[in-house]
């Protein structure tokens, strides 16, 4: 699988610089805009791992101290994009890792749609008492 992996290197805001965006499938012929800065990595990474690395607060942090600008537009130059540091395990960590949290994500996901249909429900039911189609005896 080839990897789509970039990075939104300029934002209006200094904690919303250096988000990531991974593609966990193949898109052929994908274009990038003006502002997507594509590394590409020396090492083979898990690219489910990489979706996870790159949106620790550690790595924002260190985005965020590097990033110039102020007031209306900062910007991390593609030098001080090349020096910012996440920590690597080995491919069979990597795809451990990336395995739990993908489930995680995906329990995660699973219990706020629950959430959402018990919230629906529920003004639903409010909605009948509220208008006075359902009485409580």
């Amino acid at each position: 699988m080839r990897s789509i992996f970039s990075f939104r290197p300029s934002s209006e805001a200094r904690d919303d610089i250096a988000l990531s965006a991974v593609a966990t499938e193949d898109i052929d012929d994908a274009a990038y805009g003006d502002h997507v800065v594509r590394p590409r990595l020396r090492d083979p990474w898990d690219l489910r791992f990489r979706a996870y690395a790159f949106r620790t607060a550690a790595f924002f942090r260190q985005a965020e101290t590097v990033c110039d600008g102020g007031g209306i537009r900062y910007v991390v130059s593609l030098d001080k994009f090349r020096g910012l540091v996440v920590c690597v395990p080995p491919a069979a960590e990597q795809a451990a890792i990336a395995e739990m949290l993908w489930e995680m994500d995906a329990e995660l996901a699973a219990l706020e749609a629950r959430r959402d249909k018990t919230r629906a429900l529920k003004q639903g039911m409010m909605q009948e008492l509220l208008t006075g189609r359902t009485r409580l005896i």
